[in-house]
């Protein structure tokens, strides 16, 4: 009995350990995808409002899907485009648990975070003309 209510626990001690460690860090660091992670644009979140300005979420995730080194979890980036300056920013960070399931959400305040423009050819610089073509 002892042995079936430690595993549960340790296990559950591991997984707070990640998340408070990825919590740890700010929404503009968690954006960024690193190494052995891929990112992938989410059509479906793509919004445009008026003519220059729009939104978008990359889902950013392990390529093996084990779990990141340095305890950095799945994430959902949610970025606003200003097409007519061709730049983007960090809106918020949305971080999951092992299990899927939505852990905590990071909102980064208004001009908190500088925009950026992407170097032609990135996958950022491909993520904003698509959004910018809606």
């Amino acid at each position: 009995m002892k042995v079936q209510f430690a595993v549960p626990m340790v296990m559950a001690a591991a997984l707070a350990g990640t998340l408070v460690h990825a919590q740890s860090q700010d929404a503009e660091a968690l954006s960024k995808v690193g190494e052995g992670e891929v990112a992938e644009l989410d059509t479906t979140t793509i919004r445009k409002y008026g003519e220059t300005q729009g939104s978008f979420n990359v889902n950013i995730k392990r390529q093996d899907g084990a779990s990141s080194p340095g305890g950095i979890t799945p994430r959902t980036v949610r970025f606003m485009a200003n097409c007519k300056d061709g730049t983007m920013v960090v809106a918020a960070v949305g971080l999951f648990d092992p299990s899927g399931q939505l852990a905590k959400t990071m909102v980064a305040p208004p001009r908190s975070i500088d925009e950026v423009k992407p170097e032609k050819g990135t996958q950022e610089a491909q993520w904003l003309r698509r959004v910018c073509m809606y």
